[in-house]
């Protein structure tokens, strides 16, 4: 018997002491490039197939929905570490999602994901994904701040700082771009996501706008050559998006293109005298005149172009407006009768209803966000905000595989 005993040990020994090669042993906390599979053991990633992965989704990406289905309400929730996903906990920029605010619409509810700091890297990561993957944004103030919003889940930084000046804008914009890259620099694997400098003017939207001066802070008074912006922006943010197949621009605009056409449509009616008095007030002009109409109208025909001459790119919309917090000096610009006009009109000319203009509808989430802390000026929204932007474009760009 005892002889059995013996021979019977050995053989179990033999057996399982492969196994347990492949188990590390933790005291509690995060293993390090591991598995959970209790609070005690992780699996060594070098011995099993990982069991999730975030995948890089190429053009024409991911459509999400637009329009009415795109109507969300802004929530909370609560998150217990213990119910996440991925068995790793949330970090700390999915934890400021749950806690200061989403807005997901019906159809997404049940695919919708919140990206972790680890997960938009993997994503977004051209060695992990076997691709050349860069991120080109450019447009006006509202994308400035939505790229804010992608480099704060790069970064890691769930910051509620306020942006309320455009100098700080600029500023923070200048310093996530350097920050950003001097992280690719010093390893290629961490992702290429940059605000094109040479692009700062041709796709804001106004036309006569030359490049930034960094150094400076200011924008020169010679404007560069006009064009339209449906020209000048897609040869703009093309010399990025045809460097790779998986290259992705991501442009917003739209306030400064109607305000340029609204512009040309005056100058056009005064010659034609069909003016009328300076002090009567926009609106009332607009009505008289049909200029705002003029001006929509011209507004999306030069996006239409835009969207057949851009490369590889997902244009964001227009936001819906807090009016009573706009300035005076831009609520005609602004109004939200404009800017809708200019979303309804381009809804069927992008995803989904034409998954080759790959689209992203933020009208209906900001005309969702009530609270005071969504806006300052109506216009420009909060950084949670933002970064549930962000949270959307990755939802585009990124597929995650469970199990």
């Amino acid at each position: 018997r005892v002889a059995r005993r013996i021979l019977l040990c050995g053989i179990a020994a033999a057996v399982l002491l492969p196994l347990f090669s492949s188990v590390r042993i933790s005291i509690g906390g995060r293993i390090s490039n591991g598995n959970y599979l209790s609070p005690r053991i992780a699996i060594d990633p070098t011995k099993v197939e990982r069991s999730r992965r975030v995948t890089f989704v190429p053009f024409p990406y991911k459509p999400l929905v637009s329009g009415e289905d795109a109507q969300c309400i802004w929530s909370t929730k609560y998150v217990d570490n213990a119910t996440s996903s991925s068995g790793e906990g949330y970090d700390s920029i999915q934890l400021a999602v749950y806690n200061e605010g989403m807005c997901i619409p019906d159809k997404l509810k049940s695919s919708l994901h919140v990206f972790s700091t680890a997960e938009a890297i993997e994503c977004l990561n051209s060695t992990e994904q076997g691709r050349n993957i860069s991120v080109s944004v450019s447009g006006d103030s509202y994308t400035r701040q939505l790229f804010i919003g992608l480099a704060d889940i790069l970064l890691g930084n769930p910051s509620n700082e306020e942006i309320t000046t455009k100098d700080r804008r600029r500023h923070l914009l200048r310093e996530y771009d350097e920050r950003l890259a001097a992280l690719h620099g010093d390893d290629t694997s961490f992702p290429d996501v940059q605000y094109p400098l040479g692009c700062f003017g041709e796709c804001f939207g106004d036309y006569g706008r030359a490049s930034y001066d960094w150094s400076s802070h200011v924008i020169p008074a010679t404007p560069v050559t006009e064009a339209p912006f449906s020209v000048r922006c897609s040869r703009c943010i093309n010399n990025f998006t045809q460097r790779s197949e998986s290259a992705v621009g991501v442009v917003g605009a739209g306030v400064h293109n109607l305000r340029y056409f609204g512009d040309r449509v005056k100058d056009k009616a005064k010659r034609e005298g069909l003016g009328v008095p300076d002090d009567v007030p926009n609106h009332a002009r607009d009505e008289a005149i049909g200029e705002t109409v003029a001006a929509v109208n011209e507004t999306i025909k030069d996006f239409e172009r835009f969207f057949d001459l851009a490369t590889r790119t997902i244009y964001v919309s227009m936001p819906s407006y807090q009016m009573e917090k706009v300035p005076r000096l831009y609520e005609n610009a602004t109004h939200n009768t404009h800017a809708g006009r200019i979303y309804e009109g381009l809804l069927p000319s992008l995803a989904p209803r034409d998954v080759d203009h790959p689209f992203l509808d933020y009208f209906q989430l900001t005309k969702a966000c009530h609270t005071k802390n969504c806006s300052y000026d109506g216009g420009h929204r909060a950084r949670y905000v933002n970064r549930w932007k962000a949270q959307l474009l990755l939802n585009t760009l990124c597929e995650v595989n469970n199990g």
